[in-house]
């Protein structure tokens, strides 16, 4: 039996408040050169010791399929040791460890980067992990905030809410296919003329084994 995890973000409606703010954190970067912005994120996360893992160059992606786009990279990272435990404990939380920060240019032509407010997930679905694992998740995102803050002219806050009560992923159970044989059918299924896989990180390769597709939406 396999299970597939997507990604929600109508249920922070019932907040009251824009989903958006509380769903991320939004950093003005100083740097006006989007290339060296990108690799000032970069260098500040890992001085922060912060682990990047790759650069997603999804504005390239998109203009390779004739498409006119802003700068937009998102630079993966937050790999921490137990990734792996963590993640097979807690499917959801692989929208926040590892970590995506979308370095991007703006409609006015300013470079921001926006990180996911860690908060959110683990307070819905953290209750599962050790202490120390939570702790771990605090100290990655706190360092990672810090990393971004020193380049940015603003210091965003992460909103802190109680659990919401509807679920923040859409989990699909998939039953009678083994899991390469899934895996390949749902990477020839998302990449196609709206959609592109820009990678598959396989964090757990032995039993229960636990993969992440990367992809970004061409339409």
């Amino acid at each position: 039996m396999l299970r597939v995890f997507f990604l929600l973000v109508l249920p922070l409606l019932v907040f009251a408040v824009d989903p958006l703010r509380v769903m991320y954190l939004d950093y003005n970067l100083r740097e006006r050169d989007f290339k060296r912005a990108v690799e000032q994120v970069r260098k500040s996360m890992e001085e922060k010791g912060v682990k990047v893992i790759r650069t997603l160059t999804i504005s390239d992606a998109i203009r390779a399929r004739g498409k006119e786009f802003r700068n937009y990279h998102v630079v993966f990272g937050c790999e921490v040791e137990g990734m792996d435990r963590i993640l097979l404990k807690a499917p959801a939380l692989s929208n926040v460890v590892p970590c995506s920060v979308a370095v991007y240019e703006d409609k006015k032509g300013r470079i921001k980067a926006t990180v996911i407010n860690h908060n959110l997930f683990t307070t819905k679905y953290g209750k599962v992990l050790s202490a120390e694992e939570r702790r771990l998740i605090e100290k990655t995102y706190r360092n990672l905030n810090l990393a971004l803050a020193s380049l940015s002219t603003n210091k965003p806050k992460a909103v802190k809410l109680p659990p919401p009560k509807e679920e923040l992923v859409y989990e699909e159970v998939v039953e009678g296919q083994d899991y390469d044989t899934f895996k390949t059918l749902l990477k020839t299924s998302l990449d196609g003329v709206n959609m592109n896989i820009l990678d598959i990180i396989d964090v757990s390769a032995q039993s229960p084994r636990f993969s992440i597709f990367l992809a970004c939406n061409l339409s």
